[in-house]
């Protein structure tokens, strides 16, 4: 977890709601905002709904793995976004005296709404090291993105029997549980909760993103639907 609040720093998240501005110069793909009425986040804290469709759409996709595993902190332990991003004032609060870097296609109100999860994707490209052209067609996928944000390893799980997929989709309301699917980019269903039982009733709930929207799933527990990885931490243990 040290190293996505190095990170944190660095990008001048910290500092920016704090009153210090974050010069962007040195990417020319980044403009400079200053923010004078847009919350850093809802009074109940970060929320994967935060997560919208103001994202430039040339990087939506490639940044999926980023903002699956964000969702799924959010979902689990709010405290694993807010311990890492300090505020100034209240959430749910106007922020006052920050400025902080965004794509230059960001435009509108909504666009900086509860705006927290954008020094995060940043934090997590500043670790990576790499430009989204860099990223190329696999993105940053969120087995990696999950090492970042916890600090923790990840395990994956390529093709999952049904038994996996039940044994694991139980553990999702306290553990993150993502299952990734492939097509031109890697696209990611995090899970929510188990249902059902162990026979042929299994199933679970997810929400993933589609056409750059946030929706919710129901999914039956079964084998034979494609590539599939299932996503979760090696010791399989809460997120603190």
């Amino acid at each position: 977890m040290l190293i996505i609040l190095n990170a944190l720093s660095i990008l001048g998240l910290i500092q920016s709601v704090l009153g210090t501005a974050v010069d962007p110069s040195n990417n020319q793909d980044m403009d400079k905002r200053t923010v004078t009425s847009s919350q850093l986040m809802a009074k109940e804290g970060p929320s994967y709904t935060d997560i919208n469709t103001a994202a430039n759409p040339l990087d939506w996709d490639i940044l999926l793995g980023v903002q699956s595993a964000l969702a799924v902190l959010t979902k689990l332990n709010k405290a694993a976004i807010t311990d890492h991003i300090k505020d100034h004032g209240e959430p749910g609060t106007p922020t006052e005296k920050a400025t902080f870097e965004s794509t230059a296609s960001m435009s509108g109100e909504d666009a900086f709404q509860n705006w927290w999860w954008r020094g995060s994707m940043q934090a997590v490209m500043d670790v990576l090291g790499k430009t989204y052209d860099e990223l190329g067609e696999a993105g940053a996928t969120a087995d990696t993105v999950l090492e970042i944000l916890t600090g923790r390893k990840t395990k994956t799980v390529l093709n999952p029997t049904k038994e996996e997929l039940i044994k694991f989709t139980k553990k999702a309301d306290f553990t993150p549980v993502l299952i990734q699917y492939t097509d031109f980019f890697p696209e990611y269903l995090v899970v929510m909760h188990f249902g059902g039982d162990e026979n042929d009733s299994a199933s679970f709930s997810s929400i993933q993103i589609v056409d750059r929207q946030w929706v919710t799933r129901s999914n039956k527990i079964e084998v034979g639907n494609g590539d599939s990885t299932l996503i979760f931490l090696e010791d399989e243990g809460p997120v603190p």
